[in-house]
This record gives structure tokens, C-alpha cells and sequence, in this order.
């Protein structure tokens, strides 16, 4: 499956329950793309956000409520999509969820700085502190061909080594001084995994690492995705087919003994759930699938 077959789901999904006028986003260019939302209902979206969240989504570093130009081709905000990981993050999480530990506290766009990282720390989509809970929430991303496969020459100290006790401390005969490939076969791949972003877990965990250390509480990385119903059979196979796929990459990270390691030393718990439903909802105990508990 692709992205534009998984994102279509999603649209006749939402097309089935509310028509078809809400959607086809048009820029002051005259392009319409099919699987956004229109521009009206996009802006009376966001306006129906609580400020507190609208605000998070306004700064955070995703440009999430913002057009941007790829190309001088004016592309539409990615919130927008019909298959945004940020809209279904909001939908899912606004209120809580309080069966994965997110409460009504919880925030949007959290960063979590890494000691002595100069700039762009990692971005978790949720956090809800009274449940020391980091929600990392995918939709369409999982079929992104282009994940990144390398780590800047910042990483390899927390990689190859510790800082301060926080690092995987892989053993190498020598450090690289440039940029360096993930050493992936470390975290219980035989391949560079299809629909998980390894190279951003990797950063999230030292991220929340770094934030947790000293604390006495569990903190929990959950990973939430999202998974259409379809009642068309082969598209639902391809799906199924997907989910087992994903599952099976989280297994054997999650249970790699390097990041058991991890985990244990600095006191993370690692979670991992899909919605299962027509359309995107907030999140409740029986909409929600465990990947990994």
C-alpha cells in the first residue's frame, strides 16, 4: 500500500459521513488538492481550538497551521490532510485518554531538550504531565519512503558512548567525526525498518532520557497510529498486511536489548497503540488497539 491509497481511505471515509463539500483545499494559486480539507473549514478548525492548544500547534516547530512553498508551488498547511499525524493527535487527545495515562493537562508540540544539543531539540506530539506520559502520534507518515537513515556527528557521543549517563554506548573502535549511518542491526533489525522512524525514536528516548533523569516516576513513550476500517476487503488486507509489518518492527526495537538497557537506566516505559475506526475520534478504551504493551 501507499500513502495516496491510505490517505484516500481516509477521505471516503470522511466523504461517507459528511459529504464531499468539505473538502479540496484551494490556494491563492488555484490548486486544489483533493485529500485536505477546504480552506474555510481548515480556519474554523483551528478557531474552534482552546487557545492553550491552538498556541502549542502557532509556535511549535512543525509549521503545522501553516502553508508553505515547495518549488514556488504554494502547498497547503499540513494539519490540513485528511491523514495529518497533527489533526489526528488533537482529535484523539484534546480531552485525554486517560486508559494510556493522558490526561485533560495535556499539551501539544512538547519539546524535550537533549543536554548540550545547540538547536532543534525533539518534538513529542503529546505530553500530559500528571500521567509523566510522551505520546509520539503517526498517520500517513508510516509510508514515507524517505526516513532518515543517518544521525548528525552531534549523536554519535550518546550513541557510541554516554553523556552524563544517558547514551546507548554501543562499543566501536572509533567515534565517528562526520555524520554516521543508524547502526540498526543494534536495536534487532535485520533491515532499515519500512514504517517505523528509528532515527527519531532514537532522539525522543534521549530527549525523555534527559528530562526524566533524577526523577523517582516512569515516564511512558506511547506511540499512537491510526488505522481506518474499510469495508472494501483487499484494501483491508493491504492494511492488516501494514499493522503486521509495523508491529513486528516495534517488537523487536522495543525488545532489543540495547534499548531494554536503555529503558531500565533511565527509568522509560515504552507503549504502543492504533485507533481503530471510520474516522478520527478521541481515543477511548475500545477504539484502542495495543502494538506493544
Amino acid at each position: 500500500m501507499r500513502q495516496n491509497n491510505f490517505d484516500n481511505i481516509i477521505l471516503n471515509n470522511l466523504i461517507d459521513k459528511y459529504g464531499k463539500n468539505l473538502f479540496g483545499y484551494r490556494t491563492i494559486q488555484d490548486n486544489t488538492y483533493d485529500v485536505y480539507y477546504k480552506k474555510e473549514e481548515f480556519e474554523q478548525f483551528t478557531k474552534n481550538m482552546p487557545i492553550r492548544h491552538y498556541h502549542k500547534y502557532y509556535h511549535g516547530q512543525g509549521g503545522e497551521l501553516f502553508t508553505t512553498t515547495y518549488k514556488g508551488v504554494i502547498q497547503p498547511p499540513k494539519m490540513a490532510a485528511v491523514a495529518s499525524s497533527s489533526r489526528f493527535c488533537y482529535l484523539a487527545l484534546c480531552d485525554g485518554a486517560p486508559h494510556i495515562q493522558v490526561f485533560s493537562d495535556v499539551t501539544f508540540e512538547h519539546e524535550c531538550k537533549i543536554k548540550n544539543k545547540p538547536s532543534f531539540h525533539p518534538q513529542l506530539d503529546a505530553f500530559s504531565a500528571s500521567g509523566n506520559t510522551y505520546v509520539e502520534v503517526k498517520c500517513h507518515e508510516i509510508f514515507n519512503t524517505g526516513k532518515e537513515k543517518s544521525l548528525g556527528k552531534f549523536y554519535a557521543n550518546y550513541i557510541y558512548d554516554t553523556v552524563e549517563g544517558i547514551g546507548f554506548d554501543l562499543y566501536i573502535d572509533k567515534k565517528p567525526d562526520s555524520k554516521f549511518d543508524i547502526p540498526y542491526s543494534h536495536f534487532g533489525l535485520m533491515n532499515f525498518p519500512t514504517y517505523f522512524d528509528l532515527k527519531q525514536f532514537l532522539c525522543h528516548l534521549l530527549g525523555i532520557a534527559c528530562q526524566n533523569k533524577g526523577k523517582e516516576d516512569t515516564a511512558t513513550l506511547a506511540y499512537l497510529f491510526f488505522r481506518p476500517k474499510t469495508s472494501d476487503g483487499a484494501l483491508n488486507d493491504e492494511l492488516f498486511a501494514v499493522f503486521t509489518k509495523l508491529q513486528s518492527e516495534i517488537i523487536s526495537i522495543f525488545t532489543s536489548p540495547v534499548i531494554i538497557k536503555f529503558c531500565k537506566e533511565n527509568n522509560i516505559a515504552l507503549k504502543a497503540y492504533y485507533e481503530y475506526s471510520e474516522v478520527m475520534e478521541p481515543l477511548t478504551a475500545s477504539n484502542t488497539h495495543p502494538l506493544f504493551l
